[in-house]
């Protein structure tokens, strides 16, 4: 996951500190922790993916 991130975001510290940032998206949780089960690590994916075609979630 910390790959896509900094695929997504173009900077490995900008990455780590996205996945340990609290999400009002995820539930107020970390995308580290929300993907702690598949379904939040999906949601996790699809949020990076929409970062990477320029779809802030």
């Amino acid at each position: 996951m910390i790959e896509q991130a900094q695929k997504a975001l173009q900077n490995r510290e900008k990455a780590l500190r996205w996945l340990r940032t609290e999400k009002r998206s995820l539930d107020g949780q970390t995308p580290l922790d929300h993907a702690q089960r598949e379904s939040g690590f999906l949601n996790v994916l699809a949020h990076l993916e929409r970062i990477e075609h320029g779809i802030w979630p």
